[in-house]
């Protein structure tokens, strides 16, 4: 996955760019689900359109683009597919925006997440538990992240040490 942001002066985003490519599980074991040389399951938690794997964030400019690139060594199943991978890239880079702009963590994906009101309760309520904003001792960090995988929400909170 390869991500671009805009940022304006004030530290909002403004502009997310997200290019995926990899290889299809569906082309070798499927392939008759393939569509327009695009293999749907790759960006699993990046849709646009209502449903599971709903992509939770509507920044004012978005492309989300994929690019099936398969090799003659074939693929198979594993648990989470695309998920997995889609949700860490996502919510590193998010982390990483949210950094630049000199936001918190939760703010910063809250001003995002007013479209997606499902992604939104699922964030306020891990944060909630998490205590998220009360201090920690000294040598522990928090950090929080959501990703919509099917009808469930994923919401990683952690403390590190």
């Amino acid at each position: 996955m390869q991500a671009l942001r805009r940022l304006d002066e004030s530290g909002k985003l403004q502009g997310l760019s997200i290019r995926i490519s990899g290889q299809s599980i569906n082309a070798y074991l499927q392939p008759g689900v393939i569509k327009d040389n695009r293999d749907t399951r790759q960006v699993q938690g990046l849709y646009q359109e209502p449903g599971d794997a709903q992509f939770g964030y509507s920044p004012p400019n978005l492309l989300i683009e994929y690019a099936m690139r398969n090799s003659t060594v074939p693929v198979g199943p594993w648990r989470g597919v695309n998920t997995n991978q889609n949700g860490v890239y996502l919510e590193c880079f998010m982390e990483e925006v949210a950094r630049a702009a000199g936001k918190d963590s939760l703010e910063f994906r809250r001003a995002l997440m007013q479209n997606h009101p499902k992604h939104l309760a699922v964030l306020n309520a891990a944060a909630e538990k998490g205590d998220w904003g009360k201090p920690l001792p000294a040598g522990q960090h928090r950090g929080i992240a959501q990703f919509m995988a099917t009808a469930a929400t994923q919401l990683p909170l952690r403390k590190f040490q």
